[in-house]
């Protein structure tokens, strides 16, 4: 929880001075690749399933600032949940 509170204050701060966020401002390979591959996004749509269905708001909190995306109007599109069932081949429940 603390983490979460502090990686959003940070967060925050950098968009309010006109920054990009701390995504745009650390080099990441690894999640650059991720975010621009139709796989890579169908992954982060599945973690973030993940989070929100077991109800870790906090983690969820620190994963979309980290990952590239503030929650607010962010620019990828995301799965809803029935579309996600249907691009895995598995029944949304």
């Amino acid at each position: 929880e603390l983490r979460a509170h502090v990686f959003l204050a940070i967060e925050e701060e950098e968009r309010r001075s006109g920054g990009e966020g701390l995504a745009k401002k650390t080099a990441n390979t690894q999640r650059d690749a991720l975010i621009t591959s139709p796989q890579g996004q169908l992954a982060i749509d599945i973690v973030r399933e993940f989070l929100e269905w077991c109800g870790m708001d906090f983690t969820s909190k620190v994963f979309e600032p980290e990952i590239g995306n503030s929650g607010d109007g962010d620019d990828r599109a995301r799965s809803g949940r029935d579309q996600l069932a249907q691009q895995l081949g598995v029944r949304a429940g």
